[in-house]
Parts: structure tokens; sequence; C-alpha cells
């Protein structure tokens, strides 16, 4: 391999070698040629050596197979380029279309350099076809001279060789017939944008709307797939695993795929969510909630009580204590109830996490549902006048008004680095344990036998995901790699989200909870109105996806 670095210092000694030579007589300058013709002779070895190095390189650089998604991202990058003029709001459609610069190089060239006029008369013409209008030789109608030069131009440009003896033969003729016939051809270009100004800029303006939403949708489809997703983490572990002997298509390699895939990037992600949830969750404590909340009544107050849910922690059992203080503090029963059901199952990690595996259509679906049933639930709890139905130590309960502690930036980042700690502890063994079963049935169960039972089109399978659901506890870290696995296998969305919103809404450890502080009656009507919400849901996504 070829050290350049030598290369730059050996020139520089034979500089300094060459300049301490004496040319002051013929002798002397003979024997300083003659060394100028050593170095010569060396460095014109040292540079085909270089340039075949380099050839050699990039011939290895072209043998790396590129992925399929490279190419489609170098195809996105080429298309973004050809219309990156759209998009700026600027521009004239005038400018848009170029015409300032073609008017100028047919104006320059046609002395110098016709085949550069014929290349710009070929390029006005593609350039109005970008904006969807074909010119024909009934387009350039200016003068006589005109529609025969272009007439002979579109003939050559059939043949693909615009720059021929017969088109240069033909201007010629013009020429001295017409000496301004490149003015007319301008003119003529000039009158065809002004009779389509009205219809070019209709065009550029929805066709650059379009661009932009396609360069955002690439945009957000990249966040989604590489960051959230982590598609990139996904490649890597099966290269990883192919090299270790393990590819896929052998049960270990598969098995061991889904794994350690989903156990990695659940983790990072929920790291994450949790420092940065926990951060803005630093500016909402329970007494500020509660203030809050107290401005609103009816149906607004039940939609604030839904949204500052889902800035709380992460399961129902941390959810409970919140609402027995909100509860207690005379907020009213249907607002807190809807802050409840809202809590556990949606939150910003939830709709983060949903969109690395279901994309973003599907989690902001769930996360609205989410707020629907918790809104409608609280609600209609709230019509029932239930309130007699608290536990009387939390009715009885004194209202206490606390200020809230000052918090720093540095007070709120320890916050949420000890929210971090303490939650990926709680949730570890859910997740891991979710992540097995995910695996399991990825690997193990056959796709036929999980359709039959939870597929769309069985009626009882939302019910059973339901039922089964309620009596789990996790949260929706754990659960969603066991929802990817089901989906994959063919079971219904509807089904999935149903299994999912049960688990986190009613699992059974927050229901004994939460009977310590409601009684029988209120448990049980809470219980009805989220089941048969989550139910409706389910039925509802199988029905429209």
């Amino acid at each position: 391999m070829i050290n350049l670095s030598n290369i730059t210092n050996k020139i520089s000694v034979d500089k300094e070698a060459l300049s301490t030579l004496p040319r002051n007589n013929e002798k002397n300058i003979n024997a300083y040629l003659k060394k100028v013709s050593t170095y010569k002779t060396t460095y014109q070895k040292l540079e085909n050596e270089i340039i075949e190095e380099m050839k050699q390189r990039i011939s290895k650089i072209n043998e790396i197979e590129k992925s399929e998604e490279l190419l489609n991202l170098e195809d996105e990058i080429k298309n973004t380029e050809g219309v990156i003029y759209l998009l700026n709001d600027i521009d004239t459609s005038y400018e848009k279309m170029d015409l300032d610069r073609i008017l100028y190089n047919l104006n320059f060239y046609y002395k110098k350099n016709l085949e550069i006029v014929n290349d710009t008369i070929l390029y006005c013409i593609k350039k109005f076809e970008e904006v969807g209008i074909k010119l024909t030789l009934k387009d350039f109608t200016y003068s006589k001279y005109v529609n025969e030069y272009i007439n002979v131009f579109l003939q050559e440009l059939e043949n693909e060789n615009i720059n021929s003896k017969r088109i240069k033969s033909k201007f010629e003729e013009i020429y001295w017939k017409c000496p301004d016939i490149i003015v007319h051809i301008k003119l003529n270009i000039i009158y065809l944008y002004l009779k389509n100004e009205k219809y070019i800029e209709i065009f550029l303006y929805f066709y650059g709307k379009g661009e932009r939403m396609k360069i955002i949708k690439n945009g957000w489809d990249f966040f989604q797939d590489q960051i959230l997703g982590m598609h990139w983490l996904k490649d890597l572990i099966g290269k990883l695993l192919v090299k270790a002997g393990l590819g896929e298509g052998r049960f270990p390699g598969e098995f061991l795929h889904f794994f350690l895939y989903d156990i990695i990037k659940i983790f990072v992600l929920l790291a994450v969510l949790i420092f940065v949830i926990s951060y803005i969750q630093s500016y909402f404590p329970p007494e500020r909630s509660r203030k809050i909340m107290g401005r609103f009544h009816g149906i607004w107050a039940n939609l604030i009580g839904a949204l500052l849910g889902t800035v709380t922690p992460f399961c129902s059992c941390s959810s409970i204590p919140i609402f027995m203080g909100f509860t207690s503090a005379g907020l009213p029963l249907g607002v807190t109830f809807s802050f409840l059901i809202s809590s556990p199952m949606v939150d910003l990690g939830s709709l983060v996490l949903l969109m690395s595996v279901f994309g973003g259509k599907i989690a902001f679906a769930y996360v609205i549902v989410g707020l629907v049933i918790a809104v409608a639930g609280g609600t209609i709890i709230e019509r029932m006048h239930m309130e007699d139905q608290v536990a009387d130590f939390i009715r009885q309960a004194s209202n206490v008004e606390v200020d809230s502690p000052s918090l720093t930036i540095a007070d709120r980042m320890d916050y949420a680095k000890n929210q971090v700690v303490a939650t990926v502890k709680k949730v570890a063994p859910y997740i891991v344990v979710g992540v097995i079963i995910g695996a399991a049935i990825h690997n193990l169960i056959p796709e036929h036998i999980v359709r039959s039972i939870l597929g769309k089109q069985t009626w009882y399978a939302v019910p059973l995901a339901t039922a089964v659901g309620v009596p789990m506890y996790a949260d929706i870290f754990g659960t969603i790699p066991i929802a990817e696995s089901l989906l994959a296998k063919g079971a219904g969305l509807g089904t999935i989200l149903s299994f999912m919103m049960a688990v986190t809404t009613l699992s059974l450890p927050s229901m004994v909870m939460l009977s310590k502080a409601i009684k029988k009656k209120l448990l049980g009507t809470f219980i009805g109105i989220v089941c048969i919400g989550i139910i409706i849901v389910g039925y509802g996504f199988n029905m429209i996806i």
C-alpha cells in the first residue's frame, strides 16, 4: 500500500535538494537537468502506481453489495434532488421552470456554440413536459423561421441526434434569411410561458405540496423504522447470528433473533422514554394536577383528566394512589375515573413504543380510542352519581393544601434518572417474560392455530383476549412483544389491542388494590364499563383493518 505521507516528505526533500544544485554554467545546468529528469521518471512511476491503486480501491468499493434499503434510499435522494427546486416558495413559476437561465443561454451561446443552443432548446421542452405540457410543432409559430427550424429539430430529436449536420445546415440556411432566429425562439418560449402561466402555477403549487409530503413521509418513515423501530439493530443481530452459525431458518437462531432484538430495543426505548416522561411529569405533581382539573367542568374536565393521565406512571397500581388523592381532594368522581382509565392505558411511552412496532397510524389510533374510553367511562360514572360508593376513609379525608417544592433543572434531571432506575427494576421481569412468550409464539406456535382462535373473523376472539388479559399483571412494555408475535401469526389487530388494554387497565393486582378504595358496586361498574369499551374497540378495529 502506497504511503502518501512518505511521498509528500520525499517531494519536500527532493525539492530542497534541487534548490541547492548550482546552475551558474553549462556543465552545472546539464547536471541539474539530468537530476530533474531522474526525479521526473521516479515521480511518473509513482503517479502510475497511485493511479493503479486508486483503480483497485474503486473496484473494491464498487464490488461491495449494496443493501436493498440503501439502494431505495439512494433513489429517494435522487428523486428529491430532482424536485427540490419546487419547494422554494420565494421563486416564481418562471424561475422554477428555469426559464431565466434558458433564455440567457440561448442569447449567450447562439453565436458561439450551436450545440449548447440545441441542448438548451431540448431542456426547455423537457421543463414544459415536467409541468404536464407537451410541446409540438404547432406551439412554435412565432415566425415561419421558428417553425421551420423547430420542425427539423423535432425530427432529429426522434433520431436522438439534435446536433446532426442536417440541423446545423438548416440553422445556417435560416440564419442568412433571419439573423434574429434565436430572438424569435426566445420570444416564442416567453409566449408559451405566458399563455400557460396560470396552469403552470397551479401545477407547481400542488406538485410542490405533494413533494413536501413525500419528503416529510420519507423522513417520518426513517424515524419510525430506524430510530424507533431500530431496524438497523434487527439487521445487525441477524448478521451476527449468521456468523455464529445460528442463522434464520433454524429454531435457536430465530428465537434468539427475536429475543435479543426485542429485549434490547424495548429496554433502550424504555429508559429514554421514562426519562423524558418523568422529566415532563415533574411539572405535574398531584397537587398541581388537581388544581388544573379543578378549573374545568363537564366533559372538558373528563378530557383534561384523561390527558393528564398520559404523563403519569406506567402501570395501574401506580395510578391508584394518585386517584385516591384526587378523590379525597374533592374532584368529581367521573374526572378521577377518566384519569384512572387513561393513566395505565394511554401514555406517551405507549405511543412511542407502539409506533416502533405497529406504525404511526395504529399507535395514534390506539391512543385516541384509549382517550375516548377514558372520557366516556368517566362521564358515565359521573352521571350515575355513585359518590357514596367511595370508601369512607377517602371521602372523610381532609383536604390539605401542600405547596409543591420549586424544582431546579438539576432536581428534575435527578428525579427523571431515579424514575428510570426504579421503573426499569420494577418492569424488567415482565418485559423479559413478555419477550420470551413473544419469541415462543413467534417460533413454536403454528400460524393456523393462532389465526383460528384469535383471527379477526373469529367472533369470540375479542372477548377471549379481554378475559385473558384481565387477570394478568404487566405494563404495555411487557405486552407489546406478545402482541407483535400474535399479529405476525395472523391474530386480528382489534383482538390484540383488546388484550393490551385489558392487561394494562384491569390487571388483577390493581383491581384488588382499587377494591380497598371503592365499594363493590362502583368497582363492578368500572370493570364493566371498561370491558365493554375495550370489546367495542376490539370489534371496531377488526372490522376496519
